[in-house]
């Protein structure tokens, strides 16, 4: 049995968290997320956010959690 599902992911992180109040030099917010059509068309959207981390977490944990999904 086959089925088809289109992924599209995306990772991001504000490298330099004090262009807003509230953020230190060394506070670094960021988030995953991905969008997943299903082989009936069902779409499911996931993401979260996190408050210190780098793009590359980001964007490694957006890969891996929608792979964990469908999986």
């Amino acid at each position: 049995m086959t089925f088809s599902v289109t992924i599209a992911t995306d990772g991001s992180c504000i490298q330099s968290g004090d262009y807003r109040s509230g953020f230190n030099e060394m506070s670094r917010p960021g988030a995953w997320g991905f969008v997943a059509r299903l082989a009936d068309d069902q779409i499911v959207k996931r993401a979260i956010p996190f408050a210190d981390t780098t793009i590359g977490a980001m964007e490694v944990a957006a890969l891996l959690n929608a792979l964990e999904y469908v999986a």
